[in-house]
């Protein structure tokens, strides 16, 4: 590493005293917020192999009552993070969480003290960029440090929000004390620009160091690794997500438009009208990094006893596995073919194709009901992938209405997220 900036110099001769540290684990605290959902209390195991790995081993609530909830890694060069039974993954994931990590490990300076891979450019007397390669080239981090105390105070960079575009992202250090003898932030929020206040506060509770952590980042390690489907795997992705099953109720502003923009909520759609008066209307949206040719396969060949419908296979499919690849004989679909949702097939458990122009768009309908796809290229061969599912309560028909609204009310957003990132990581293995 050639002569590092003055700001950065002077962080390093704070940290003079501070040993060489191979591996930190933390222990935090902290709260999510999300829009149209109330603040989630949040447990956080922060694991590091500074400046190469680290896991997030993250539980919804507060001891004694708290519960695993998710995984965010960065292991041998590559992004996962786990929400529930959840598992999202790809070059997006790669570069974000390659941000988190040097977000968190910046702080240490044997993370990038004499390395060859990681540079600090000089900027002004208080700004420095750390460069580290990443899986799209050079990564570029914007250190900002306090001008009095001398320790970084802010880190910013341009990351993928989860499937969609890059977006400023701005991690803030306050409250640097010295806890369990370590020299850290007691306070870390991150913020994305497009939002009005951070949508995480974490606060460092305990500190080790040079201890092992090779078990928890072996968990990331498992989550990249190929999993087998089967009926076990059914059954525990089914109770994974029984959390989303319970909440669903509470968050139903936010998850009618999950992962969709307010000009995709606004938007007209393919099949807009085709059904009047209906209560429940969602539209949700991923970004797939692949074009529309290879994910337009996997939406016409979903259906019970046909591909699957790539989520919760012990529901909606009778515990047998989706597809993991592209089905021949299911790719001839045509206008009136049916859809089923369950059997027997008929006007009630089953769709109908009403309309399609192969790979942007396509339609289907039941009487009560209609489910539209939009896919949208994008720059670099990626896709949007736009969603919506509109309903009608047939309420002159109180069981009948009773079923669809338990259906769409507990039911549609944990498959439907699960559908789209299945969707997700199917068509960005496909050659």
């Amino acid at each position: 590493m050639s002569a590092l900036p003055a700001p950065v110099e002077r962080f390093r001769a704070l940290l003079a005293d501070q040993p060489d540290i191979e591996t930190v684990r933390i222990e935090t605290t902290a709260w999510m917020r999300r829009p149209g959902m109330p603040p989630i209390p949040l447990e956080i195991t922060m694991a590091h192999r500074l400046g190469q790995a680290f896991v997030h081993d993250i539980r919804i609530g507060r001891r004694p009552v708290a519960f695993r909830f998710g995984l965010d890694a960065f292991v041998d060069g590559h992004g996962v993070v786990r929400i529930g039974p959840a598992v999202s993954r790809g070059t997006n994931y790669d570069q974000g969480a390659l941000i988190a990590m040097w977000g968190e490990a910046l702080g240490f300076r044997s993370a990038w003290e004499g390395r060859d891979d990681v540079r600090w450019e000089p900027v002004d007397d208080d700004t420095a960029i750390l460069a580290v390669a990443g899986p799209q080239g050079e990564l570029p981090i914007t250190v900002a440090f306090h001008p009095v105390t001398g320790l970084p105070r802010s880190c910013t960079a341009d990351r993928h929000k989860g499937d969609g575009p890059r977006v400023s992202w701005t991690g803030t250090t306050t409250g640097w004390r010295r806890i369990d003898g370590v020299l850290v932030p007691g306070r870390f929020t991150a913020q994305w620009a497009d939002e009005d206040a951070p949508w995480i506060e974490i606060t460092t509770r305990h500190v080790r160091t040079n201890v092992p952590v090779d078990g928890t980042i072996a968990l990331g390690r498992r989550l990249l690794a190929p999993r087998r489907p089967g009926l076990r795997h059914a059954l525990t992705d089914f109770l994974g997500g029984i959390p989303y099953f319970v909440v669903t109720p509470f968050v139903r502003r936010w998850h009618l438009r999950w992962g969709a923009t307010a000009a995709e909520v606004a938007a007209s759609m393919p099949g807009d009208g085709l059904v009047r008066r209906a209560q429940f209307v969602a539209t949700r949206a991923i970004t797939i990094d692949a074009p529309p040719d290879r994910v337009w396969p996997w939406i016409r060949q979903i259906g019970f006893r046909r591909a699957g419908f790539y989520a919760y296979d012990l529901l909606d499919n009778l515990g047998h596995p989706s597809a993991t690849e592209i089905v021949e004989e299911l790719q001839d679909l045509k206008v009136g073919d049916w859809i089923a949702m369950a059997e027997p097939v008929n006007e009630v458990t089953a769709f109908r194709v009403e309309s399609f122009e192969e790979p942007s768009w396509m339609v289907w309908r039941k009487p009560d009901s209609t489910w539209a796809w939009r896919l949208e290229p994008l720059d670099a061969g990626r896709t949007r992938l736009v969603t919506r599912l509109a309903c009608r309560y047939e309420l002159d028909r109180p069981a009948s209405a009773a079923v669809s609204m338990v259906l769409m009310e507990l039911g549609d957003f944990p498959m439907m997220r699960h559908l789209l990132r299945g969707l997700k990581a199917r068509a960005e293995r496909t050659k």
